[in-house]
């Protein structure tokens, strides 16, 4: 039997079937999972959900996976079972496990300590290589993503003496009350239980790729960050309309609002260099 369509036809999924083939896969998972299952079973004696962060109970549609450990690009979980990860633990992990040259080095200067609170020469020459790659002149340092872009929104409110900031539907920036927001038809409203609800006042939540919207909100000059990705990877992907980055630098630069391209994702250097001199202007200010 041909699969092929027609020109122009439609394809329509039988909701049924994939219904069907759902449950039969969630049934053989669940049959190959069950040293898992004991471990979150045991695990919600002590911790919410079973798990050590709140968000690893939803991340996945399938049952809680508890891993043991990992070898180049696949990983193990507890009953043995190996898995191809496309994940790369939120691409904080590109280069795999198990791998010798970063192993080393990481064991090496954990035997010689771990932590001081103080600099080191290593951060030094760290932020050397990171300018050379990536050709900004200035780092900083920090343990999230949501704790740099927590410092780019209290740096932006200090420089513009402003305090709203414009995010993207579609956009995720990490565990901060101000972007953790949604519109729900009528206004902007926290996203989570447990949010205050007055930071949500401060966020404008606009569509991406949209020009003339970003040039309606920043009219008045009260925004003090307009904070995007570059193409948006956290709701499928979203790429930029050609010219629209640059379009959002000049409409920002025009108001005196600053610009952040997050790029926890998609580590682009073609699209930071454009933002060379914007930055340049950040530490000038600050300094």
């Amino acid at each position: 039997m041909s699969t092929t369509l027609a020109p122009g036809a439609a394809y329509r999924a039988d909701r049924t079937r994939v219904a069907e083939l759902n449950q039969r896969e969630l049934e053989r998972f669940a049959a190959r999972t069950g040293r898992s299952k004991a471990l979150l079973d045991r695990a919600r004696n002590v911790m919410p959900a079973g798990t050590p962060m709140s968000w690893m109970a939803g991340y996945y549609m399938h049952p809680q996976l508890y891993v043991a450990g990992g070898e180049g690009a696949r990983f193990f979980d507890v009953d043995g079972n190996a898995y191809v990860d496309m994940n790369v633990a939120d691409l904080s992990a590109t280069l795999g496990y198990g791998i010798p040259a970063v192993e080393e080095p990481m064991v090496r200067q954990f035997r010689n300590g771990a932590h001081y609170l103080l600099p080191t020469e290593d951060a030094v020459v760290a932020a050397h290589s990171l300018g050379r790659l990536m050709g900004l002149p200035f780092w900083q340092f920090t343990l999230a993503a949501s704790g740099a872009n927590t410092e780019v929104m209290r740096i932006a409110r200090h420089i513009t003496d402003r305090r709203k900031l414009i995010v993207f539907e579609g956009k995720y920036h990490g565990h901060i009350e101000e972007t953790l927001v949604k519109f729900d038809g009528e206004r902007v409203v926290p996203e989570y239980q447990g949010l205050s609800g007055r930071r949500s006042e401060d966020t404008i939540i606009l569509p991406f790729n949209d020009l003339d919207a970003v040039a309606a909100a920043l009219e008045s000059r009260e925004v003090a960050l307009v904070l995007t990705e570059p193409a948006l990877t956290n709701c499928s992907l979203v790429l930029p309309d050609p010219g629209y980055l640059d379009g959002l630098r000049r409409i920002s630069a025009e108001t005196g609002t600053m610009l952040c391209i997050d790029e926890s994702h998609t580590h682009g250097k073609e699209d930071i260099d454009g933002y060379v001199d914007l930055l340049h202007e950040f530490m000038k200010n600050i300094k």
